[in-house]
């Protein structure tokens, strides 16, 4: 190990990493992630599945994990997060969007970049709050948006 890592220094790589290699395996991972959340998305299923909702939340925490807690934007191109909620609304599927969307913001917690008065996250949180609003909206929902708040 000692000289891998004496390697690494001398290429200017002080983390293992970092490698061209891990480069392109973090990017297939992010690849995959991104993949099976639109899948999850549009399944059908999404709605009554708790198996479903549950991955779904736990790719959206790995996904706020790898990208806002690294200080690495979401792209818009790759996951419109807040086109998703409105559509959550509008299709009655926030019971698995909100919750998802939560989790990846909970990566934003000790970001650097991702913190008030960053606009993306500001308009994000502006969405979450009028959704809190809405009459008749479950109890876990305004759980999932209460915690976030906090």
């Amino acid at each position: 190990l000692g000289d891998f890592e004496n390697q690494n220094k001398k290429k200017g790589n002080a983390n293992p990493l970092m490698t061209p290699r891990a480069r392109a395996l973090n990017k297939a991972v992010v690849n995959a992630v991104y993949h099976n959340i639109a899948k999850l998305l549009r399944s059908n299923k999404i709605t009554t599945s708790t198996s479903e909702r549950s991955l779904l939340k736990n790719l959206g925490s790995w996904l706020g994990q790898i990208t806002l807690q690294k200080n690495r934007p979401i792209l818009q191109r790759r996951l419109d997060v807040k086109e998703l909620l409105f559509q959550g609304y509008e299709t009655g599927r926030l019971i698995a969007i909100c919750p998802f969307v939560a989790k990846i913001l909970e990566g934003a917690k000790n970001s650097i970049v991702f913190r008030p008065p960053n606009p993306w996250l500001m308009g994000l949180m502006a969405v979450l709050g009028e959704l809190y609003h809405v009459e008749d909206l479950k109890m876990n929902i305004k759980f999932e948006i209460e915690v976030l708040a906090k």
